[in-house]
């Protein structure tokens, strides 16, 4: 369940590949919604994409602190101390811009409906936040750069953890996949 000095545990597994999904699956999704032209079906993916991604705030910060709760794994011998600081820097990178992503995504939407629903379960509003088009507008310009941003860094993330395993025989991927039975 926790991780080991060779071994990331199942929680953390788990947290990364579920995680991993959502953002991409929210990338997709925000990605689609833009091409549709037809309002109510626009409509409904936005009330779904708005409440995955409170989802996904919670998950994501959950998750963060799993990580700063548990230990690390240690990297490869492979790596340099200058390679190994990249890649902390890195993954706090990664952090960061899906934490303003989605912050962003949440002022944008109060700024502009101030009320985010929930699968229409229920909403949670914002009415003590100030109607503003000018922030709408800028955290909307935020919360698209940042998905673009993310897009980029989670191809790169991708890149990095296959290119040792197939080019180098690295066991880094390895940790992060289930164990075979």
């Amino acid at each position: 369940m926790m991780n080991t000095n060779e071994a990331y545990g199942s929680v953390a597994k788990w947290l990364h590949w579920v995680g991993a999904l959502l953002i991409i699956g929210m990338l997709t999704l925000g990605t689609v919604m833009s091409f549709v032209t037809d309002k109510v079906l626009r409509s409904d993916l936005i009330g779904i994409h708005k409440s995955i991604g409170l989802i996904l705030l919670i998950f994501i910060l959950f998750r963060w602190i799993w990580r700063r709760i548990n230990i690390k794994p240690d990297f490869t011998t492979m790596l340099s101390n200058s390679h190994k600081k990249a890649v902390h820097f890195f993954h706090e990178f990664l952090y960061v811009a899906i934490f303003i992503m989605l912050l962003s995504g949440i002022i944008m939407t109060a700024a502009h409906h101030r009320v985010i629903p929930f699968f229409g379960w229920f909403t949670i509003t914002f009415e003590w936040f100030p109607k503003s088009n000018s922030i709408h507008n800028f955290f909307n310009w935020t919360h698209l750069i940042f998905a673009w941003t993310l897009g980029v860094l989670l191809t790169g993330h991708i890149f990095a953890a296959l290119t040792p395993h197939f080019w180098h025989s690295d066991n880094t991927l390895n940790r992060m996949l289930p164990k075979k039975r």
